[in-house]
């Protein structure tokens, strides 16, 4: 594992406008600083491709539970 990625986590939530179906994800080194920008993310299958180029693991991501809804609906999942 690449080490300059190590304790980084993401964190997934709705934007800033009210009722909005838009999501971004944001990743935060270990010492919970934010590195680039937000990134919007409609699927589950961007989170994941952050999780793979950040090196973070799925455990340690955070999606909000609006946003779990959301991703769920575009994905075409469900999940628990």
């Amino acid at each position: 594992m690449d080490t300059a990625y190590e304790g980084h986590t993401i964190e997934v939530r709705p934007a800033a406008d009210p009722g909005s179906r838009t999501l971004t994800a944001q990743v935060y080194d270990q010492d919970a600083r934010a590195v680039d920008g937000e990134v919007p993310v409609a699927t589950w299958a961007q989170v994941e491709l952050l999780e793979e180029k950040y090196h973070v693991h799925s455990g340690a991501t955070q999606v909000a539970e609006p946003a779990r809804i959301i991703l769920d609906e575009n994905s075409g999942t469900t999940t628990a």
